[in-house]
């Protein structure tokens, strides 16, 4: 933050580029939840209501990123770990 230095080293620059990395991750999760999890849709009249919705926009995607690994996991318990990727994949 603030003004940038006048002479950047490696590790400025290394550190620079890790904080854009992790804001690019960041960043894309919430643009994966406002397309499939429709937060992007959110009509609310107050901000706690639009907290609440957005809240449980991030709660579905949770549980269906541990179901996901759950069923993973227990089709790997019985053999079945060489499906293909697009017969399990959802989202």
């Amino acid at each position: 933050l603030g003004r940038p230095p006048k002479e950047e080293n490696d590790t400025h620059a290394e550190d620079k580029k890790r904080a854009i990395g992790e804001r690019n991750e960041i960043e894309g999760t919430f643009g994966t939840t406002k397309r499939v999890y429709r937060a992007n849709d959110i009509r609310a009249k107050l901000d706690q209501t639009a907290d609440t919705w957005i809240g449980a926009c991030f709660f579905a995607k949770n549980i269906m990123k541990f179901l996901r690994g759950l069923s993973l996991s227990h089709f790997r318990k019985i053999g079945l770990e060489d499906l293909p990727k697009e017969n399990y994949e959802l989202f």
